[in-house]
């Protein structure tokens, strides 16, 4: 899938961006960025049978999420980018968790290999 350039998305807070997942839920790729301070990785590269990801509690100046980066053997970069430790990230185009993983995982938002890009900030 392609992702689109910042200059074609606009950038919304962390809580617009967790309203937008909430009433988007079921894998659906938002059209906007958002920046967000990395709190802490609360788990990282966890092998699953699908894939590769990270747990990462983020947060602006409006609130704070549960982020996952997902990736696969063949597609670490997102992965990559949180391996470095950044202390501000910036997200492309963040999907919106199904519900059931919303909750069975307190997850708010997705970094999907195919479908997020994470830019480092500082």
């Amino acid at each position: 899938m392609i992702i689109m350039s910042l200059n074609e998305l606009p950038r919304v807070s962390l809580k617009d961006a967790i309203t937008w997942a909430r009433s988007n839920a079921g894998f659906t790729k938002a059209a906007f960025y958002i920046e967000v301070e990395v709190c802490r990785i609360i788990e990282q590269d966890v092998i699953t049978t699908k894939g590769i990801l990270s747990r990462l509690k983020i947060r602006d100046k409006s609130a704070v999420a549960t982020l996952v980066v997902w990736g696969s053997k063949d597609n670490q970069r997102n992965l990559e980018v949180i391996r470095s430790r950044p202390k501000r990230i910036r997200i492309i185009q963040p999907v919106a968790p199904t519900k059931k993983a919303a909750k069975q995982y307190e997850v708010h938002l997705w970094a999907h290999e195919k479908y997020t890009k994470i830019e480092i900030i500082e």
